[in-house]
């Protein structure tokens, strides 16, 4: 998860501060411009942790313990 959202900050944030400058220029609004980049920023970071999730579980699934397996199905037949 941690990674997932490094890698966001390095794509992401210089691209969105710059898209807000712009915006900041033209319309001469700066809280509108730089108060949605942390939005957009957020929305981007929380995708990419589900996809990694998602990812991580569905690709590392051969290193989860029995046990907890085991676990996991006994939740499932009470549900």
């Amino acid at each position: 998860m941690l990674h997932s959202t490094a890698l966001a900050f390095t794509v992401t944030v210089p691209d969105i501060l710059k898209i807000a400058r712009d915006i900041n220029t033209s319309t001469y609004q700066p809280f509108y411009a730089f108060g949605i980049a942390p939005v957009i920023y957020l929305v981007i970071s929380f995708v990419l942790i589900g996809l990694f999730k998602h990812a991580e579980r569905r690709w590392l699934r051969h290193i989860i313990p029995v046990h907890l397996i085991n676990i996991r199905k006994k939740q499932h037949v009470r549900s």
